[in-house]
């Protein structure tokens, strides 16, 4: 059986069309135009019975414009958006193979982007914001079943502030990046301060710190160590 067809010039470069076939069906799997071993053009993907499925447009080995891309069901699994550089723009979706988003990842004029994640049903798991010099989100917020339950800041890839969420939408324990420590500040649902971690301004921990988790609104505390003044 023919499992592909193309082209082969000088130093087995790429010439021309190159198409490839599904090897369980015989059938058209894609038709990918190159010139001198670089995709160029626009490139016709195909699903299991060799019908259409998308087309996808190279320049110079750059993907340009829209590009999708599909699960064995032809159900749309991605798509993302490129400017004639190939530099991404716009709005990239990811889709789970039931149809409902898993993620929607926009890209700004400035640089910076948003990624918004999702569960299975469509509700928000997390949105996390970039500038264009970071490896991890400058900010990100963590949702539950669509409620806010906690949120960091980070400069430089170093968390700066995290804050984290009663059910109800009042802080429960809000962490300051103060010298090389964290000074961290506890909250009942009325906003009173129930406990300081502090750390002293020369960049000690001092007194008694507490450290807690909170699940379900129930709190639950996992240790406490005291600090002299030194």
């Amino acid at each position: 059986d023919v499992v592909a067809e193309f082209e082969l010039i000088r130093n087995n470069l790429l010439h021309g069309m190159a198409i490839v076939y599904n090897l369980s069906t015989e059938k058209t799997y894609s038709k990918v135009p190159y010139n001198y071993d670089k995709k160029n053009g626009v490139a016709e993907f195909y699903n299991r019975k060799g019908e259409l499925l998308t087309k996808n447009e190279f320049k110079n080995d750059q993907k340009i414009g829209k590009h999708q891309n599909f699960y064995e069901n032809d159900q749309l699994k991605s798509e993302q958006v490129y400017d004639d550089f190939g530099n991404p723009i716009g709005v990239w979706r990811v889709y789970f193979n039931n149809g409902k988003p898993n993620s929607v990842k926009t890209y700004k004029d400035d640089g910076s982007s948003q990624t918004i994640t999702y569960d299975g049903n469509g509700i928000v798991t997390s949105i996390s914001e970039y500038d264009p010099n970071a490896n991890e989100p400058n900010h990100m917020q963590h949702f539950e079943k669509g409620t806010l339950k906690g949120e960091t800041y980070k400069e430089k890839n170093r968390t700066t502030l995290a804050i984290n969420y009663y059910d109800t939408g009042e802080i429960f324990s809000k962490e300051q990046l103060k010298h090389e420590f964290y000074e961290r500040e506890y909250y009942d649902k009325s906003g009173k301060v129930t406990q300081i971690n502090k750390v002293n301004d020369e960049g000690k921990r001092v007194g008694k710190h507490l450290n807690a988790n909170i699940y379900n609104d129930v709190i639950s505390h996992y240790d406490e160590t005291y600090y002299d003044d030194f």
